[in-house]
């Protein structure tokens, strides 16, 4: 149920967001990335991918909706379908220098809202803060690398779980501020 919630709410934010880019005839841009955004500990590898959709809003600022999809089993990335956990966010980034052409870099600033979807666990509210580079190939075409903390306010929590050879057990999950340290790459596509 929270999935569709969810996945709703995320299509009506790259929805507004598209709206905007007609209404206020700014570049829009798609990005893809990868990363490895790992819970807690930066130096255990945790698969992650996802897609963000955005416009620049001014000179230096842009406003992006992106979606990852996190695994939970560290780096072996079998469970990144259904799974996975889900960050949603809303991204504000800031750029110190002006983009001045191919094959030239710019840094960003990013700070983001949003939410984690966490199955069958509660859903989290998150904030995310960090730095990246944009590396332009070409007018339309560049490479984003990020790095950046996703925080959840992981709410406390419990469920039961039943397993036919051991019977039912009730989990706990504790009530915790969770970092979530990601390094990234993206392809960018600006559409104008």
């Amino acid at each position: 149920m929270l999935t569709h919630v969810a996945g709703r709410g995320a299509a009506l934010l790259a929805a507004i967001t598209l709206a905007a880019v007609h209404a206020h005839a700014q570049a829009p841009l798609i990005r893809l990335e990868a990363a490895s955004l790992s819970p807690e500990d930066p130096t255990n590898v945790t698969m992650a991918y996802g897609g963000t959709v955005g416009v620049s809003i001014a000179a230096r600022d842009a406003l992006l909706v992106r979606f990852l999809l996190q695994s939970q089993n560290r780096n072996s990335g079998a469970d990144l379908g259904a799974a996975a956990r889900h960050f949603y966010l809303l991204t504000w980034e800031h750029a110190f220098n002006d983009e001045t052409g191919t094959h030239r870099q710019q840094y960003l600033l990013r700070t983001g809202l949003g939410a984690v979807e966490r199955s069958p666990w509660r859903t989290a509210p998150a904030v995310s803060a960090g730095l990246a580079v944009r590396y332009g190939l070409g007018r339309h075409f560049g490479f984003v690398g990020a790095i950046e903390d996703v925080m959840a306010a992981l709410p406390e929590d419990s469920l039961t779980a039943c397993d036919p050879v051991y019977g039912c057990s009730l989990l706990v999950s504790k009530r915790e501020l969770q970092h979530n340290f990601g390094l990234a790459i993206a392809a960018e596509l600006r559409l104008r």
